[in-house]
């Protein structure tokens, strides 16, 4: 029984074409990409007088308007000096509620 031999990747002449191809393709595609194409310019013929254009009319002005002023802002109160702290040092058995209690403060 013959074994038949599996080749990966196919031959080497076949990958250069394939590779040629390709850079063919991607080349052409470059090229065409590149490309402005623009109207030509008209010239005249013999005997054609060029057309008038339309001129600009004038737009009226508009009236001025009134300009808004912005706001000042008011003065603002300057804060108050906080108080100094309390220095509370914590004793052993010492809780967070009854400490907040002690000085009014929730938790």
């Amino acid at each position: 029984m013959d074994r038949a031999v599996i080749r990966r990747g196919g031959t080497r002449e076949r990958r250069a074409a394939v590779l040629i191809c390709l850079a063919f393709v991607v080349g052409l595609t470059m090229v065409g990409c590149g490309r402005v194409l623009q109207p030509p310019t008209p010239t005249l013929v013999a005997g054609e007088t060029p057309r008038p254009t339309d001129t600009p009319r004038p737009t009226a002005t508009r009236r001025a308007t009134f300009t808004p002023v912005p706001a000042t802002p008011s003065t603002t109160p300057t804060p108050t000096a906080t108080p100094t702290p309390v220095i509370y040092t914590i004793k052993k058995g010492d809780t967070l509620i009854p400490i907040a209690r002690k000085f009014g403060v929730t938790v």
